[in-house]
């Protein structure tokens, strides 16, 4: 085709072969006005989208914040449960210990009881025991003043005799204790004193003291408790401290 062909065909080509198109620049144009409106759109879209994610972040940020308090907060009365269960179970073993003291005090308490129980009642029988014995003492010697005073009644009129004219006194050393004392034995001195102590709170007579000593003092004090004859008794005994004297 020559160059005056392709001149005509060139401007008059579109118009001849699509004869129903629109012309290039029409479309081009309004493609570039669709196209700027698409672009507004679109970055109208992706700045609702950032705006949607900041949003979303934020949103998410915050829950997390939350979340992370709200996990503090749990933690934080987690630890304190922990701390309160420890406690409780320390109070539970103190508890327990308390317990186990406790019925150790009273098993102990228990074992002193009836030891304490047991010693009542031994002592219980102990001052039966005890009084029955005061008692049948308190009957002998109720016993023995009579037969003392019905022996001095009946040997007043001697006694007597050895108290004025033989220097022999009777005292009271203490409950069923007789001091008896002679004098007027000793040649030598008339003064001196020649004594012993009897008991009398037994059945049988013992003298616990006697001065000075006398080797035949419990063969007399065995004739006493067999005889029962106390004045004869009294004789015996000046007679062997005179003896004393006599073989001295």
């Amino acid at each position: 085709m020559s160059h005056g062909e392709s001149v005509f065909f060139g401007s008059n080509c579109e118009t001849l072969l699509l004869p129903g198109l629109p012309s290039m620049n029409m479309m081009f144009e309004e493609m570039k006005h669709k196209m700027g409106e698409f672009t507004v759109k679109f970055d109208k879209f992706v700045m609702n989208m950032r705006e949607k994610k900041l949003e979303e972040r934020n949103r998410y940020l915050k829950s997390v914040g939350e979340d992370r308090e709200i996990q503090r907060n749990l933690q934080k009365q987690i630890e304190e449960c922990k701390e309160i269960e420890k406690r409780m179970q320390e109070a539970i073993e103190r508890e327990k210990q308390e317990v186990i003291e406790a019925e150790r005090s009273i098993a102990e308490f228990k074992e002193k009881k009836e030891v304490m129980m047991e010693k009542r009642e031994y002592l219980l029988q102990k001052i039966q025991d005890i009084s029955q014995t005061i008692q049948k003492k308190r009957e002998f010697r109720s016993n023995m003043r009579h037969m003392f005073i019905k022996q001095a009644a009946k040997d007043k009129p001697e006694l007597e005799f050895w108290e004025e004219h033989l220097a022999m006194k009777i005292k009271g050393v203490k409950d069923d204790f007789l001091k008896i004392i002679f004098t007027h034995i000793d040649e030598n001195d008339w003064m001196k004193e020649f004594y012993f102590i009897i008991n009398l709170s037994k059945r049988e007579y013992e003298v616990t003291e006697c001065s000075p000593a006398l080797a035949t003092v419990h063969e007399i004090v065995s004739k006493l408790n067999t005889c029962r004859d106390f004045f004869g008794f009294l004789k015996d005994m000046r007679k062997a401290f005179k003896k004393s004297i006599q073989s001295s």
